[in-house]
């Protein structure tokens, strides 16, 4: 393993996050300020997204920018980094792209894949309170 940035895994990384939300290329563009054909380049590794894109992306979704950098990184398990652990959000995010790109989602919705993320991060109660809820909100759009 090497312990540097593959651009392709920026590549790879950046539309993982841009599909796991459901979000056009168009939708990160604009957020991002950029042009759409731009951002296209960046999810294809053709181009490497500057800082200020960068910065504006990983805002986009709520992480910061050095937690999108580990993301990106093929980290070696023997050498030691004197660096700051991931923050909450960042940690949040890679649970979620962890299971989100679970092979048994694949045929879900984005919005079904962040529920079911949610719905398993509660306990047995909340989860049943969540159904509960679900259930009441069903029986009151009926007819």
């Amino acid at each position: 393993m090497t312990n540097n940035i593959d651009e392709n895994r920026i590549a790879e990384k950046l539309k993982e996050l841009r599909l796991s939300h459901g979000y056009t290329q168009a939708d990160v563009a604009m957020a991002a300020d950029i042009r759409q054909q731009t951002y296209s380049a960046y999810e294809s590794g053709k181009r490497t997204p500057s800082p200020i894109p960068l910065f504006k992306i990983a805002s986009f979704y709520g992480i910061p920018v050095d937690d999108f950098m580990k993301l990106c990184l093929e980290l070696d398990d023997n050498v030691y980094f004197d660096a700051p652990a991931p923050s909450t959000a960042g940690l949040e995010m890679m649970d979620f792209l962890d299971f989100t790109s679970d092979e048994a989602l694949s045929k879900l919705s984005s919005e079904q894949k962040e529920l079911l993320y949610f719905f398993s991060k509660l306990d047995k109660s909340g989860r049943r309170d969540l159904i509960d809820y679900a259930s009441y909100k069903i029986s009151r759009k009926r007819p």
